[in-house]
């Protein structure tokens, strides 16, 4: 068993971990192991939710949760419904990803075990911190979850000087009022990341890029921006094969030249940030596509299940897509002026009724500024952003899925609203967009896009 464990930390892939996690639960199994079970179960579901096998994973979970309940171990219920939680965030489900936590939560309240008890509130709090700032929701609401997890942290009964978990997510407070421009609330939070033994830190790369990455915000307040751009540089060389750290990295880089007046370094960075984000947000969107798909799959041919579980593909014709926008804003109007049924109006009544509640589906995950907008868009429009792209080869996802919330109706302040950006920034993307299709000062973009 201690030979297997030690192969899964060695192993270079999720892929190869996955298969040696699978050896270490039959072994556990067999042997009447429950410690091992537990913990090769939940690597296997962690490793499985990682590799963008959700669907896997869920089914896995469901499973494993009837077992937990025979064992009466609400820390293992706890550690699966996080796991939930976190398979649905990726799939972009948040709501559902919510109801997981509340429900690891009431498990949570069982623990009598302080340190237990504490730690599960802790880290179901910086879940719901970290599902709110996926689907890119309120950042007050992302503090209030990592204050309330830091409170519990708090409580542990440990050393101070051993409370890892503590002053991480103090730093992560540092970090998000950093993010907001709140300087002197970042100064007080930040600097917690210190309080961690160097030698943890210094133990892995994530301890590494965050000391450095810290050193460099810090820096950035203290208007010493020389220094802070050493500190980014060193931030820089760690995140090389992490591609999310990478992109802050660019981000804060920009940021930086700006305030040492070099345009050209930051525009560099600028445009690198924009590169390297839309390529982590393309490659999310392949993720989740097949697992998506198969969930949905299973969904449309299973009996007697909730509706509300999983979001349903409505099969559409793309080519309705811009008649449903129509029929949905004129059929009160067709209806007053047309009051003898005709042939056939029952199935015509029966087909728009389909679309239009395609369409109310989409408006909904665009509301929510939903990852899944962009791939389920495209199921029912496969040709739309082809087109564009035919025109503009350059143009980002990001840019595309503007163009999607256009073709939804949306105008610029409800854009601005519902995607959590400013007005302004919405319109330099639209004046981006009109350059890059070649659109012309005197045609609307709105007008243009909905017709296109």
């Amino acid at each position: 068993m201690d030979s297997l464990i030690t192969a899964i930390i060695n192993a270079n892939t999720t892929t190869k971990k996955i298969q040696i996690e699978h050896e270490v639960y039959d072994l556990s199994k067999a042997a009447g192991y429950r410690d091992g079970l537990i913990e090769g179960r939940i690597n296997l579901i962690a490793g499985l939710n990682a590799l963008g096998n959700q669907d896997k994973a869920l089914k896995l979970i469901d499973e494993s949760i009837n077992e937990a309940i025979q064992f009466n171990d609400s820390s293992y219920i706890i550690q699966l419904l996080k796991l939930k939680a976190s398979c649905y965030s990726m799939l972009g489900f948040f709501d559902e990803s919510k109801a997981a936590l509340t429900q690891a939560m009431s498990y949570a309240l069982k623990l009598n075990d302080n340190n237990l008890y504490r730690s599960a509130l802790g880290s179901i709090d910086e879940m719901m911190a970290w599902n709110i700032e996926t689907a890119k929701g309120n950042p007050d609401s992302i503090l209030f979850y990592l204050k309330n997890g830091s409170q519990q942290y708090a409580k542990l009964t440990v050393e101070r000087k051993n409370n890892i978990y503590f002053f991480n997510i103090l730093n992560r407070i540092g970090m998000k009022y950093f993010e907001k421009n709140q300087y002197d609330s970042a100064r007080k939070y930040l600097p917690y990341i210190y309080q961690i033994k160097e030698e943890y830190r210094k133990s892995n790369s994530s301890g590494i890029f965050s000391t450095y990455f810290t050193d460099a915000r810090l820096k950035y307040i203290s208007k010493d921006y020389q220094k802070s751009l050493i500190a980014y540089q060193n931030a820089l060389g760690v995140s090389q094969n992490y591609p999310y750290y990478q992109k802050y990295v660019y981000k804060d880089l920009a940021q930086v030249y700006g305030k040492l007046n070099n345009q050209k370094k930051e525009a560099f960075f600028l445009n690198k940030y924009a590169v390297l984000n839309d390529s982590i947000n393309r490659a999310e969107k392949l993720q989740i596509r097949q697992p998506l798909e198969r969930i949905i799959k299973a969904k449309n041919t299973a009996k007697n299940k909730d509706k509300a579980s999983y979001i349903l593909l409505i099969a559409a014709p793309a080519s309705l897509l811009i008649g449903v926008v129509i029929f949905y804003s004129y059929r009160k109007r067709i209806r007053e002026e047309q009051q003898i049924a005709t042939p056939g109006e029952d199935q015509t009544e029966l087909a728009s009724n389909q679309n239009e509640d395609t369409l109310i589906e989409l408006i909904e995950l665009a509301k929510r500024n939903s990852p899944i907008l962009y791939t389920r868009f495209n199921e029912l429009d496969p040709t739309f952003c082809k087109r564009l792209l035919t025109i503009a080869p350059g143009l980002l996802i990001t840019e595309q899925e503007l163009c999607i919330y256009i073709r939804l109706n949306f105008d610029t302040k409800e854009i601005a609203r519902y995607t959590m950006s400013s007005i302004k920034a919405v319109q330099a993307k639209k004046y981006r967009i009109r350059k890059k299709l070649n659109i012309s000062t005197e045609t609307d973009i709105m007008n243009w896009i909905i017709n296109f």
